[in-house]
Order: structure tokens, then sequence, then C-alpha cells
């Protein structure tokens, strides 16, 4: 495809289908797959633009082609058979092209041409029955629009306007009570049909004109008079869930309520804005099984649209908003009913209690444009009405009404959190401890630990239980705060377990308990006796099987406790991970960016809007989508999927492979996927999205049966099975007869040889097994041990002793496989542009621990080494387990982000360089030492266009090169080169003989910055 794709459609099994000016393709949930259009397997290819696309009961689908006419593609071979119009064939198609095309109700198809009227098709015979205008009454011989009703009346819309044909009559009649309307429809004719759930018809013009009609009566409702500038060409109507109608016009999309009618939104292309339409020029819309929309552009390729689920939503400012783009750190709800937001940059933006927006404030000292350094980590408000605001060294005081009181300046404190106790103590954990002011108090004073000296780290959570107990939650695990003297006490796990010892992002007090969110999952801390108590981990993040928790823990009235990354009910145990598919879509989560409105609501922060949950309306996704299998090799040679669900396999090589796919569209690369051959296996073997084949080699004969399950994305394992019957033959020798032969040629052997061999093997009997029993033993000794000394020699020789990362041999012995995979996707996506790239990137991460000299020279080696230990663990937890983590020399580390988005480096290289300079080193002797780091980052390929142009170790150096610059810029930042956008290559080697500092205003390559 070529992104001019004018007709979207869904087949029998759940397919879509997407046809243009080049011809068809099908999706199956991971790749567009084009299909020539052939009579055999030698014929040559049939071009013709694609108008119109239908899918048959039987599997196959029917195209309306331009200048050809109808086609019925059979996906299973490959193969169509075509029928044109023959001027001396009556029974043949009529004249003209296809226009639109639909299902009788039974096995025959309605076709409306281009001047030809409307033809009525039998498969079965092969042969056209027509109607024409002045005849059977149709709104002329230019038919646009068809549709079958839930009735089986059969609406035609034309060039001058709308008809009906009952279902057992045999002409076509008006349908519209006004003649005023009859007369207007036909002079803006028909272009689209839909019924939606009640029953009415949707009627779209070609002059833009939207109305609905009530079948009983033939009244019509005009909803968009057609002819202005906001009404394009109706092209598509689609009822998206009951409660919407998606109107695709030649300029848009525009959503209007079912019931009424009344436009809702208008969604429009808009260059670089996330989520707008790729192109205006809408052709079709079409809503699978699950409810997701695909939207065919002119221009613009296949879009799709995962309606969010219910109770989720985002918040936005417009693109013209001066505050577009800045996070929202910290949200807070006061006492007025106003919703408070701390912004990345500015000061506040504050929502009334509809969450709309009453206006923005800006922090004394800040300016209101232009941006500012400082930003709203935390919100608070006190016993008095005033709201305190934490920021980077300072709080800021303010009253209900917004005017500004005082700033409260806490030198190297950055406030992370701020919470007033029931006795009106004002608490705030920050990132160099924590501090409170008593109620009165002018000034704030350090809370201290009870061992002596002051709490240090990261203050990531405070809460306060039913009891009136205070908890905070830090580097170091939980500490429960004595109010009165303001001394913190460590909590120990019981029996001493390491668990108490992570690191505590987020935090939930309730009368039984606490639940907290850190470094080791989800734990629920209850029981407590002093200062110890039970930790039960609840939910990992570890390991394949681990989640996403999120830290910023809320509980709705039912008791389910959501984070911005997932819902968890401890009384059933579930687990959602909420993403992008279920409406999720804030760009970064921030920890400590949250709140729950007195009325249930829950409010997340992100770097790209806030997440609004309402519990009570919420439901997971619980679709069950069809498995399919998408392709058949025997013997490693492609062959046609067989109708009748079975293949044969003869000998030499008895060997299959299939592929397949499971149809939920909302977020396939989240399926997960089982299959078995039963009859050679009992059990499933499991598989991800990114290996959707079943492969058995060297199978015995015999009859199996492969059966392939899949999951949504959720997990959730659907009810349907894909089956494919196999049966393997036997060669001649293994046949019932031959083998019967053979025995009985063996046994008349074996009878003569036996008798004189008897004697001499008893003989030789006892001495043989002696000596094989001393020699089996003694190999056995040797091979376990040759066995343990080469595994510990080669994990040695792959691994850096100290840290237990992988060393450089390791890459070097790796890294050419992925590279090998990268460029070979790259060039696919040249071949087959409409192919996704997700998985094609690497990107080489040069992470280097700023002044690391200093810390052997000031505090000894084993301090060093201890720091170089505890960034394996930062690393890893921004990383993925299949991303590379290398030491790569003394401070060094190389990560290789494999099959990540090159679009994702800024964020990871953001939160590797946090993960370093938020939390502080434990040295050895107990003590605490903050440390930065730089980072230097580049892509691989460097330029998608030449994926060969550069090896891995060139791009390494532009990542060292980009490392120098963060250096030399002051350190403790990052700088990266996402890409070199050029299609021609002399400029591309142009641009790589000059220095990198040179590369961004010589233009043409992506340059990203902290």
């Amino acid at each position: 495809m070529d992104g001019v794709v004018t007709a979207v459609a869904l087949d029998a099994q759940g397919y879509v289908w997407a046809g243009g000016a080049t011809g068809v393709a099908r999706y199956d949930g991971y790749h567009f797959v084009r299909f020539p259009l052939k009579e055999h397997d030698g014929a040559a290819e049939v071009i013709g633009s694609v108008g119109a696309i239908a899918g048959g009961r039987d599997g196959r689908v029917w195209l309306g082609l331009a200048t050809v006419g109808l086609a019925a593609l059979d996906p299973r071979t490959g193969r169509s058979v075509f029928y044109r119009h023959e001027p001396k064939n009556p029974r043949s198609l009529a004249e003209g092209s296809v226009r639109t095309i639909i299902s009788d109700g039974a096995e025959g198809y309605w076709i409306g041409m281009q001047g030809g009227g409307l033809d009525h098709f039998n498969p079965a015979t092969g042969t056209f029955v027509h109607r024409r205008a002045a005849q059977d009454g149709l709104p002329g011989d230019v038919i646009a629009a068809l549709l079958l009703d839930s009735r089986g009346d059969l609406w035609v819309g034309g060039a001058k306007g709308l008809v009906r044909k009952a279902r057992a009559a045999e002409r076509c009649e008006p349908v519209l009570r006004d003649p005023r309307d009859e007369a207007k429809l036909a002079r803006q004719g028909v272009s689209r049909l839909r019924e939606d759930r009640t029953g009415r018809l949707w009627v779209g013009t070609v002059t833009g004109g939207l109305l609905i009609v009530d079948p009983a009566s033939g009244q019509a409702e005009w909803l968009a008079e057609g002819g202005t500038e906001l009404d394009g060409t109706v092209s598509a109507i689609e009822d998206a869930d009951g409660r919407q109608m998606w109107i695709g016009r030649s300029n848009g999309i525009e959503i209007r309520a079912a019931d009424s009618g009344a436009v809702q939104q208008r969604i429009r292309h808009m260059a670089g804005r996330i989520g707008s339409l790729a192109s205006s020029g809408v052709q079709a819309i079409v809503r699978d099984r699950s409810g997701v929309l695909f939207i065919g552009m002119y221009g613009g390729g296949v879009q799709r649209y995962v309606p969010p689920r219910p109770g989720i939503s985002v918040l936005r400012s417009a693109p013209d908003d001066p505050w577009d783009g800045i996070p929202v750190r910290a949200i807070a709800e006061m006492r007025n009913g106003e919703i408070w937001l701390g912004r990345g940059e500015r000061g506040i933006s504050v929502l009334d209690r509809a969450l709309r927006r009453a206006g923005d404030f800006v922090l004394p000292g800040q300016p209101a444009r232009g941006g500012s350094p400082a930003r709203v980590s935390a919100l608070a408000q006190g016993p008095d009405g005033h709201a305190w605001i934490g920021s980077e060294g300072a709080l800021y005081e303010f009253d209900e009404d917004r005017r500004f009181i005082r700033r409260h300046d806490i030198v190297g404190h950055n406030v992370r959190r701020v919470l007033f106790d029931r006795d009106g103590t004002l608490w705030v954990g920050s990132g160099n401890g924590m501090l409170r002011k008593a109620r009165g108090e002018a000034v704030l004073t350090p809370v201290m630990l009870a061992r002596g000296g002051p709490m240090r780290g990261n203050v990531d959570a405070l809460a306060q239980d039913p009891a009136g107990r205070l908890w905070a939650g830090n580097a170091a695990g939980i500490f429960r705060i004595d109010t009165a003297s303001g001394t913190a006490h460590k909590l120990a796990a019981t029996g001493g377990a390491a668990d108490s010892n992570y690191a505590v992002k987020g935090m939930l007090a309730d009368a039984d308990g606490l639940w907290i969110d850190g470094d080791g999952g989800r734990y629920r801390v209850d029981r407590f006796d002093g200062d110890q108590a039970r930790y039960t981990l609840v939910i990992d993040n570890q390991g394949p099987d681990g989640h996403a928790i999120g830290a910023n823990l809320l509980r709705d009235r039912s008791g389910r406790i959501w984070t911005h990354r997932g819902v968890h009910d401890p009384a059933t145990r579930r687990y959602d991970e909420l993403n992008v598919a279920d409406g999720v879509d804030i760009g970064t989560g921030w920890f400590r960016a949250y709140a729950q409105l007195r009325d249930g609501r829950m409010l997340f922060g992100g770097s790209a809007g806030v997440l609004l949950v309402e519990p009570d309306k919420y439901t997971p996704w619980s679709y069950r989508p069809p498995v399919v299998l998408t392709a058949l090799s025997v013997r490693a040679q492609p062959v046609d999927l067989p109708a009748a669900g079975r293949i044969d396999i003869a000998p030499p090589q008895r060997s299959f492979g299939a592929e397949f796919s499971a149809l939920d569209y909302s977020y396939p690369e989240l399926n997960r996927y089982r299959y078995r051959l039963q009859g050679y296996e009992a059990g499933w073997r499991e598989t991800g999205a990114n290996l959707r084949v079943a492969s058995y080699d060297n199978l015995p004969p015999g009859e199996y049966t492969l059966q392939v399950q899949g999951s949504n994305r959720s997990g959730m394992w659907s009810d349907a099975v894909a089956s494919l019957a196999v049966n393997v033959l036997p060669a001649w020798w293994e046949t019932w007869w031959a083998r019967l032969g053979m025995l009985g040629l063996a046994g008349a052997a074996v009878l003569g040889v036996v008798q004189w061999r008897t004697l001499h093997l008893r003989g030789r009997e006892e001495e043989l097994a002696l000596r094989v029993a001393e020699r089996t033993a003694e190999l056995q000794e040797v091979t376990v041990a040759l066995a343990l000394k080469s595994q510990a020699l080669e994990l040695a020789s792959l691994t850096d002793p100290l840290t237990g990362l992988h060393n450089r041999r390791f890459l070097t012995e790796h890294i050419e496989a992925d590279i090998a995979l990268s460029v070979r996707r790259h060039e696919d996506r040249r071949r087959r542009p409409e192919g996704p790239t997700d998985d094609g990137d690497l990107i080489f991460f040069l992470i280097d621990i700023d002044h690391f000299k200093l810390v052997n020279d000031q505090h000894g080696h084993v301090a060093g080494d201890a720091v170089l230990c505890q960034m394996r663990h930062r690393l890893r937890t921004i990383f993925r387990e299949s991303d590379y983590v290398i030491r790569w020399g003394g401070e060094e580390f190389l990560v290789v982000a494999r099959g990540t988005r090159r679009e994702r480096a800024a964020g990871l290289a953001e939160r590797a360089r946090a993960a370093v300079a938020d939390e502080p080193f434990v040295l050895p002797n107990g003590g605490a030492l903050t440390k930065t780091c730089s980072i230097g980052y580049a892509c691989f390929p460097l330029a998608c266009h030449f994926p060969k142009m550069l090896d891995w170790q060139a791009v390494g150096e532009l990542a060292d090169a980009a490392l120098y610059l963060v250096k030399s810029g002051g350190r403790n930042g990052w700088y990266g080169v996402t890409a070199v956008q050029a299609d021609d290559l002399e400029a591309v080697q142009h641009l790589l003989h000059q220095p990198l500092v040179e590369w961004e205003e010589a233009g043409g390559a992506i340059i990203e910055r902290s």
C-alpha cells in the first residue's frame, strides 16, 4: 500500500482489509500483507484501484476494481476470479465501475455501479441480474451507497436521492415523506448509508449534508445542510459503540451523539500533533468486533483508534495553549472544590469541579512566559486553608484565593511530598530527608533518626493511618514517625527478611496496615509488633510475569487499589495493567502526582496530560479474540491453507510450520500465544507476539492435530482454538506389511545365528560387563568435571567479575545478530512501507559516572567498588531484561536497548540520569554519597534509508562523542543523536565528516539533549 486507501472492510474471520490505488492488503494485527490479484500462480497480476470491499461468508473477499469490474479473492490460495462486463453477454456485470458491494443476506450480493445502475450477483451461477432507474425505480444509474437493514429491506442511495426496496417487493420506492427533503437530497446526491442500533437510517451526501431518516414514517431530520466549509463529502458513517456515530468526511472526522445527532468532537489532521489524523481525506471507517475503529484515508494510509475503557479519560491542554506540553508533577483538591495542578514549569493550573480550566498562576519570581527552571513537585492544603506548594529549595504559601503569602526557603531540600497530619503539623519529604513544622511555629526543623543523625535520602511517600500513626518511605525502607518528638524509627521485617530494605516509592495506609510500592514490588505490611511487621509480596515487578506497579496508590470504594499503571483487587488477587490501549495516554506518569477527589474520582499527572479515572464506571478489557492461522509451510515451502483444515505430509522430510495471530487489534503486541500438537505432545508451548509460529520436524508417521490459542491484550485466553489436522505418511519401509516381511526374514536369520553364538557369548558376558562398568564410571567422572569447568570458564569470559554485568567480549559475540536483524527490518520497511518498524531500532547508551576518581581518592577503592555494583541495580530498573547492560571499562557502562523505538531514547536517557542523581549511593561504612552521571547515545541505524552505511562500532563512537559533549558542558545530563534524516547518501556522508557539535547547526540530524 502506498498510503492511498479508498476502502476498508472486515472479512468473515475478523481480518481487516484495505484497498487502494495499488491493490489490496490484509492486516492480522502485526503486518499488512499485500495480495496480488491473479487468476492462477503463473498469471500476470491484474492491476486496478480498489473502490469497494466486502467479506463473504465462505471466506472469500469481494473487490470492486476500477477499469476491471468485480473480483473474488480467496485468501487461502491467493487466487482470484474476475467478473467483467461483456457487451455480448447480458448476464455479465453491468457496464461501469463498481462503487459499492453488500451481501443480500443469503449467498448473493448487491452491487452498485457508476453509471450501470444496480446489479444482483449469484456466485453459484456466476450471473448478474440488472436493475435500472427507468424500470426499477432507482435514484439514477449512479449508485454510491447500499444498505440491507435489520428488517431485510434494501436501501439504495445514488446521485439523485434515496429509495427503498422492501424485502418482498420488486421495485424500489421513494421513502422521504416531505417532497422538499426529497428534492434537497436529490440535489446533493447520497454518498453513504448506515443503520444505527435503534433502526434509524443515517444518510450522508456528496455535498456534505447529513440527515437521519425514520424508516417507519419517512420523516427526515437534517443534522448538516451541506455545502459549507465544515461539510466535506460524507465518505463514511460508523456506529462506534451505540452512543456515538463517527462521520468520515473529506476534511476529517466528526463525532456525533447517536441519540441526538449533536456534534461532540471534530478530528482533523494537525501536523506534528499526537492523536490527530494522518490525513484529512477520510475514505472509510470500520468497527471490528471488539470496538476498535479502523480509518482509511486518501494519502494517510490506515489508522487505528482504540476506544478507552469506561471510566478512563485524559485531560489535555489545547494545542495552542501556552501551557500545553508542560508536565503535571503534583495534584491537590482544595476545600473550595478547585483542583490545583502543579506544573513542571511556570506554576499552577486551576481546574473547577467539572475539571474545566479555571485559571493559571505562576510562582513569585518566575516568568509567566518562556519557562522556568523551578517546578512544582508537591501540593497540600493546611487546616487554615492555606495552600503549600513545594519546589526546589523552597515552599510557597498561598491563601485559598491564590494570593501569595510568603516563601519558606529550605536550602538543600528539593521538595517531593507535603502532608498535614491531624494536628496540623506540616511534614515535608525531600530529596535529602524530612522536615516538619508544628502548627504555630515559624521554622521547619529536620526529622532525626531514633539512632541519631538526620534522616537522609529521597522521601517519596508520606501517609497517616486511621489510628493516627505517621509513616514515611525512603530509599532505605519504611519509617514510623513519632509525631511528638519528630524522630524516625526504621521498620524491620519480622524474621530479619530483606524485604524491609527496599526503597519505597509509594504508600497507602488503612486500618490494618500498609500497602507499599517499591523496588521489590508491591507489599502488604501488617501485623505490627513494635518496630517490626510482616512483609508479604503481593505483586512482583521482576521477571517475565512481573508487573509495572506505579507507586501512586489510591483506593476506590470497592477496595481496589489504583495507580496510573494498573488496578489491583486484593479480594480476588487480580491485577489489570493499564496502557495506551485502555486510554492511559499521558506520556510518562510521574511518581507523587496523584489525588483522589471527594467524589471518588482519581487524577494522575503525566508529561502529556492528566489521567482521569472514574472507578465506578471502569470495566477491564475482556474481549476474547478469534485465533487464525495466517500461513502454512510444509518441508520449508509455502503451501495453501487447506479449506478442509487437513494436510498430508509425505517423507522424506516430515516437517511443517504454521504462523498464527489472535485478532485483538487493540494492542496486539501484548497478545500471548500457546500451541500444542496433539498426539505428539501433551503440554502447551507458550510464546509471545514476536514469535507467532509453531514448527515441527522429523515427525513420526501418525495422525496429529495442531491447536493454537491466543490471549487478548490483558493476557486472558480466548475460548477460540485454531486447529489443523496433520497426517504424517509413512515411508514404504514403515508400512505394516513391510515391517511384517522384514520381521519374518530377521527372525529366520536370528534363529540360525543364535545357536552357535550362545555358548561363546556366555563365556565373555561376565568379563565384558565388568570392564564396561569400570570404564563407564571413570568416563562419567571425567565428563562431569570437564563440563563444570567448561561452564565456569565460559561464564567468566563473558562477565565482569566485580559487577556481574556482561563485558566487552559478550557484546562482540552477540551484537552482530542484532545488527543483522535491525538492518533486515529497515530494508523490509523500504520495500514494504506499510510494515511496522517499531522493533527495528537499537539504541547505544554510553553512561559515565561523573568525577568517579574522587570516590576512590576520598573514600577508598572499596567505596568505589560499592558504587559500581549499585549502578548495576539502578540500570537494571530502567532497562529491560532483554537489553544488554555492559561494564565498558572503569566507571563507564554501555547499554544496548534492543528492539526499542528511537523516539523513546531521550526518555530512557533521562530516567537513567535521574536514577543515578536522585538517590544517594550507600557506602560500606553506612554513609551516603550523591553522584551524577553523563550519558551520550546514538541510534542504529543512524540513517534509516541507509541501514548498512555505518557499523555498530561507528555508532558507538558517536555515542562516545555525545558523552564528551555532555561532560564538556557541565556533566549531569545527556546528549543523543536520534537519527539522520536524509534521502541523499552524499548528504549523510558529508554530515559524518563534520564534528558532532556542528551537526545540529548543519541540519539534517535529530539531536536531543537534556
